[in-house]
């Protein structure tokens, strides 16, 4: 007598195991990918510690001259521009509030007078350049400021 026997498939790729193994490819490649572009050594950017001008950008009042502590960052936004102002005397310099490493919002340190990335350790003096003596990073870009004849503070930002 003649049986059909089925026999086993010595194959290791099935139906189930093809797609599983296809996304943990993907998932791979997509890990990967990102955790390439976050861990490799800071690129300087191009035009990194230059102004910035908005397409379009507009004068836009953000403060007093006499609210600006001086010595001290204050945090402003103008429009999608977010800056921290420095009153030195009568005039105001700005740097970008947003780390030139990593897309971190900064925040000032009053007690060290730096400003510093929440994302990684990175401090930044008023001027927007870098503490880290060891792997400098990208200064930060300034932004542009004036104080009007009436003592108000105005940063170039979009409306």
């Amino acid at each position: 007598m003649n049986l059909c026997v089925p026999q086993p498939n010595d194959s290791w790729v099935t139906r189930r195991t093809a797609p599983v193994g296809g996304l943990g490819l993907a998932a791979g490649a997509v890990s990967g990918s990102f955790f390439g572009r976050v861990l490799q050594p800071a690129r300087i950017a191009r035009g990194a510690g230059e102004p910035i001008h908005p397409v379009n950008g507009r004068w836009l009042d953000v403060a007093a001259l006499t609210e600006l502590v001086e010595g001290q960052g204050q945090r402003v936004a103008a429009g999608a521009v977010g800056a921290y102002l420095f009153r030195h005397g009568n005039t105001v310099a700005g740097v970008s509030s947003i780390c030139s490493h990593l897309p971190c919002e900064l925040q000032w340190d009053a007690a060290k007078d730096l400003l510093a990335c929440p994302c990684h350790p990175a401090t930044f003096e008023s001027d927007g350049h870098s503490t880290d003596l060891y792997s400098r990073l990208p200064p930060l870009s300034s932004v542009v400021v004036r104080v009007t004849v009436s003592g108000r503070v105005e940063v170039l930002g979009t409306a």
